[in-house]
Parts: C-alpha cells; structure tokens; sequence
C-alpha cells in the first residue's frame, strides 16, 4: 500500500470528503484519554488542510466539548463483549447509506479489532481506505490475558485490512 500522504498531497489542490472511523471513548470514563486526543487531533489536522470532516465514532460516552466537524455517534449494544461486536455491524450500516448518498472522497480509519465495516464499505463503493495502524493488536491481547479465539479472530480481521488498505501509516 502506497502512503496516506501520496492520498493527501495528490489531492491537495482541492477538499476532500473525508470520512474517519474508529471506536474510541470520547468522554474519557472508561479509557484512558489518550486515544481519543490523537483521534481528535488527526480530525482537527485534516479540517486544517481544508478538507470537510465527518467522524463516525463507537463511544462509551459523548464528548463534552465542542467540535469543529460533525460526529455522528454509532449505536452499540451496551453489553460486555456484544458491544465490541455489535459495533462494526451498525458501522457498517450507517457508513454504507451515508456513503451512498454523500459519497466522500476517501475513508480513513483508526485500527479497530474487529474491523471489517469501513474496509468492506470502501471496497464496495470502490472509495480509497487508509488504515491508521497503532500496534500489532494480537500481540497486545496475547500479553493482556485473551484467549486464543479472541485473538485469532482479531487477528484474522487486522490481516485482512493490512492487505487490503490502499494506504497505510502509523
């Protein structure tokens, strides 16, 4: 996959709809806010450049201050493990009809485990997708104690989007 600025700078002479994905906790309970700031600040950066934003977040919580770009908050099952699952299900939903109508210019996503929406959305519109990549998930979850089901499954999704991004940075 070609770099995320190849995306940006050959389409620097005009605005770009970006969409960006990701599951987060914008209201800082639950996680540490360290997530959500660089998420934020990747937002903010992209809006700086000029480009329209539009973020579909999976949060715990909503967030507390004011945004430069619209935010549109995707339902979860608030049940333990159902709304880890339930998340890229109503992502994809969503992103799809939203897509469909307002068609943008590329998706960008921040690594998610059980990530297929915005990739398979992506491939089916035929719209660019850059993957934001933080880590080697399966090796985190291994040393934080999940089974070996878990994680084969996160696996199998973190491989599948690697291969099939059109650009990738970390």
């Amino acid at each position: 996959p070609k770099s995320v600025r190849h995306f940006f700078k050959r389409e620097a002479y005009f605005i770009m709809r970006v969409v960006v994905t990701a599951r987060a906790d914008l209201s800082g309970r639950v996680t540490t806010p360290g997530g959500m700031v660089h998420l934020l600040e990747v937002c903010r950066n992209l809006q700086a450049l000029g480009h329209e934003v539009r973020l579909f977040v999976g949060s715990e919580g909503r967030y507390q201050g004011r945004l430069p770009f619209p935010l549109v908050y995707v339902p979860m099952i608030p049940i333990r493990k159902l709304n880890t699952l339930s998340f890229p299900f109503f992502l994809f939903w969503y992103l799809l009809g939203w897509s469909l109508v307002k068609r943008p210019d590329i998706l960008y996503e921040n690594t998610n485990s059980y990530s297929f929406a915005t990739l398979a959305v992506a491939k089916l519109l035929r719209i660019p997708h850059a993957m934001h990549v933080h880590g080697f998930t399966p090796d985190e979850m291994r040393m934080g104690g999940h089974g070996w089901m878990r994680v084969a499954l996160v696996c199998f999704f973190e491989c599948w989007n690697v291969r099939s991004s059109d650009a990738l940075f970390w």
